[in-house]
């Protein structure tokens, strides 16, 4: 570690005395191992497993919806930032739950109390936060159909439960699904 810190030093000008920076900057560093963005606007997690599910954007720098099944079958919503690649294949029926989401349950986006488990991301990167926590979360089996079909092209392989923070990249996403519904 003090020869990464050294390192570290020399390239961005800081004296080997001055860690302070170096080590935040290190704990920065080692927190990002894990998430490589390409120049395509791609973002692969790695854990060294072979194992890489890769997360985009299909608009970046545009709000969009996706829905998503947490491991005990509750409906999770997300909005913005990167989802499943093997999701954007359908992102026309995405955008088409969307829309008939704001007309026919506008309290999933406008603050209300919420009925589901909801997060957000203000960023590229594959990590979202909650935005509230629902007393009754709707589970997959009881969402309207049209939401329902898409969710179900990802599955996560955690329970969302009260987790506040949900970083796409570290093992919440399962491996592409061959065949889809609908």
């Amino acid at each position: 570690m003090e020869l990464v810190q050294n390192r570290l030093a020399e390239e961005f000008g800081h004296a080997a005395g001055e860690r302070g920076e170096v080590v935040d900057l290190v704990g920065c560093l080692l927190r990002i191992t894990f998430i490589r963005i390409t120049f395509d606007g791609h973002v692969r997690p790695g854990y060294g497993d072979g194992m890489t599910t890769i997360l985009r954007h299909p608009r970046p720098g545009f709000m969009w919806d996706w829905w998503a099944v947490d491991a005990q079958g509750f409906l999770v919503q997300f909005s913005g930032g990167p989802a499943p690649e093997h999701l954007l294949v359908h992102v026309d029926r995405v955008d088409a739950a969307a829309a008939w989401a704001e007309e026919n349950r506008p309290s999933w986006f406008d603050g209300a109390p919420p009925s589901l488990h909801a997060f957000g991301c203000n960023d590229e990167l594959p990590v979202y936060t909650r935005n509230d926590v629902p007393d009754s979360p709707l589970r997959l089996s009881d969402a309207p159909a049209v939401i329902a079909d898409v969710a179900a092209l990802v599955e996560l392989h955690k329970a969302v439960g009260d987790t506040w923070t949900v970083h796409l990249g570290q093992g919440w996403v399962q491996a592409a699904r061959l065949e889809s519904p609908g």
